[in-house]
């Protein structure tokens, strides 16, 4: 029997048109037979970010440079730090990298946005479960930050063809949420977490692959550690999780961004 993401996959995979999966638009525009492909997330994305760098160097018949800048614990604000900073050798490299890729992906925590250093752990680092209230402006500095790194990854790319993608976050711990007493505040938080994401990457054109759906379900039901996505370790996805996301990125196609 296939596996359960595999199964998934197979349906919406059943068509690929120009290449790319599941979109009726492609990135004709990017005449280079080697595209550099950049990963700009934290650990989170750390083998799924390659794993998705393969199927597009197969569905588009190039050859692929992967540049895997993913970075345990990796912020929004350091991201877009290092995307604007100057006199930085470190963050000139990083600059330098994001202006040649033809296709980036990107993902990066709030922590450091949130009001008031609010702690919005929901057992995303570790089993200690965060009693925290969120609403519907908890997350407004957060999107505004993502919303930025868009904007100097385009500026970087100054007008050349380019394919934007992205991913939101799923919660490994979701099982224990009910036990440890957390279920609906975590549920609250993380819903306006994933749709602060979302909304960015809509504002700047950015398809964004819906990560915490396929892991927990769109209504926050869903054990992915039953799913077997997630490691040993709690936190990070498996095998299978890291195949997963790179599936669902390789679905949002390769139209460029605008």
């Amino acid at each position: 029997m296939l596996p359960r993401w595999l199964t998934c996959w197979a349906v919406v995979t059943a068509v690929l048109l120009s290449g790319c999966g599941g979109s009726d638009e492609s990135a004709g525009e990017i005449a280079d037979s080697t595209w550099d492909v950049v990963i700009l997330t934290d650990s989170m994305g750390r083998y799924a970010g390659p794993l998705y760098a393969e199927h597009v160097e197969t569905a588009n018949d190039v050859e692929v440079v992967i540049h895997d800048e993913s970075e345990d614990g990796l912020t929004a604000e350091a991201l877009l730090d290092q995307l604007q900073a100057e006199d930085d050798f470190s963050a000139e490299r990083l600059q330098d990298l994001v202006s040649e890729a033809e296709v980036v992906v990107y993902a990066a925590q709030p922590s450091g946005l949130e009001p008031g250093g609010v702690d919005l752990n929901c057992g995303l680092r570790d089993g200690a479960f965060t009693q925290s209230t969120c609403d519907s402006d908890s997350f407004d500095a957060y999107r505004q930050v993502l919303e930025q790194i868009v904007v100097l990854i385009k500026r970087l790319r100054d007008g050349q063809p380019t394919i934007i993608g992205a991913f939101d976050y799923f919660s490994p711990r979701i099982s224990l949420w009910a036990e440890a007493g957390v279920y609906d505040v975590c549920l609250t938080c993380d819903s306006l977490h994933k749709q602060a994401m979302r909304g960015a990457a809509a504002a700047q054109g950015v398809p964004i692959a819906r990560v915490w759906d396929e892991f927990n379900g769109p209504d926050g039901t869903e054990d992915p550690v039953g799913k077997g996505y997630i490691s040993g370790d709690g936190t990070h996805p498996s095998d299978a999780g890291d195949q997963a996301i790179a599936e669902l990125l390789h679905q949002l196609g390769c139209a460029q961004t605008p």
